[in-house]
């Protein structure tokens, strides 16, 4: 695929994806998703992501880069969109290592200005934790200002971060929730109203948050 562009490209691993799901040997697919994701554009980007949850294992010898890669990736502060198909990524791939590695920038991501991305990094923190569990302490000063927020996308994968670390100490994090129980009862009742949510389904405001 050296002299195709970035169409071309994504259409043939694609392709090879297809391959994959019939059955067929398509190892090598990994290099030509590793190499797509030094790229630059967001359309390629995305599939060979998408690539990597299909072909990447625990044994590959490119875990390393990808691991490197995914964090230029989440660095990124021009573009919040490369950053959210990184913690998509993440989300889906993660090891005990790439937990480890990748966890500080994460907590940094928490503080980012887009809802959009501290939705995602909640999600990616939940596999997180689920490799490497003792790194629930580290998450409780920012676990009080998540239990707080009033976006309800947001609340709803802060809610899916806080049954996980419920899960792993409760003893820590059982006060917090308590104090937070007032702010998530109000909401509750604010969403059951009718005239309040972000999301409407067949008549019901934010269904999965309530």
């Amino acid at each position: 695929m050296k002299n195709l562009g970035h169409e071309e490209r994504s259409y043939g691993i694609l392709k090879l994806m297809w391959m994959n799901m019939l059955g067929y040997d398509t190892e090598f697919a990994l290099v030509e998703c590793m190499n797509s994701l030094f790229l630059d554009n967001f359309k390629l980007k995305t599939v060979a992501y998408l690539g990597l949850t299909m072909f990447l294992s625990r044994k590959s010898e490119v875990l390393l880069m990808v691991t490197n890669r995914l964090r230029l990736d989440l660095e990124n502060r021009s573009n919040d969109f490369v950053v959210s198909a990184a913690l998509k990524t993440f989300s889906e791939i993660a090891d005990d290592h790439m937990a480890q590695e990748l966890f500080p920038i994460l907590k940094t991501l928490l503080e980012h200005e887009s809802k959009y991305i501290r939705k995602k990094v909640c999600l990616a923190l939940k596999r997180v934790l689920m490799q490497k569990p003792e790194l629930a302490l580290d998450l409780k000063p920012s676990f009080v200002n998540l239990m707080r927020e009033k976006n309800n996308g947001l609340l709803l994968c802060t809610l899916h971060l806080a049954r996980e670390i419920m899960h792993i100490r409760p003893k820590e994090f059982h006060p917090i929730f308590c104090e937070a129980q007032a702010h998530l009862l109000g909401k509750l009742r604010q969403t059951s109203a009718k005239s309040s949510g972000n999301y409407l389904m067949n008549g019901i405001n934010d269904p999965f948050l309530q």
